[in-house]
């Protein structure tokens, strides 16, 4: 595992793991509601080029780059026409805390 994120209840909110030189995203699913939408998440050197063609190419927008102020990441959001929901980052440098 490369990094593991919990709800306030202790429960896994979502989880990194590496396979080969790739890394994949898992989600807890312990919270009331079920997802109906594909979620994928994947890694760049560059978040928003991508967005930017997704965006041009008719997807619509979930999230503009942001980077939270909790997340070492620059992510952003795009729901492409078959209802899937990608989410494109770039991991920057940690922040000191």
């Amino acid at each position: 595992m490369v990094r593991r994120f919990d709800r306030p209840d202790g429960s896994l909110m979502h989880a990194e793991l590496r396979i080969d030189d790739s890394i994949v995203m898992i989600g807890g699913g312990a919270t009331p509601y079920r997802s109906s939408e594909v979620h994928l998440h994947r890694y760049v050197s560059d978040a928003q080029s991508p967005y930017d063609r997704a965006i041009a190419a008719g997807a619509e927008a979930v999230q503009t780059p942001l980077r939270k102020a909790d997340d070492d990441d620059l992510r952003v959001g795009f729901r492409d026409p078959a209802c899937h929901i990608w989410w494109v980052a770039k991991q920057l440098a940690a922040r000191k805390v």
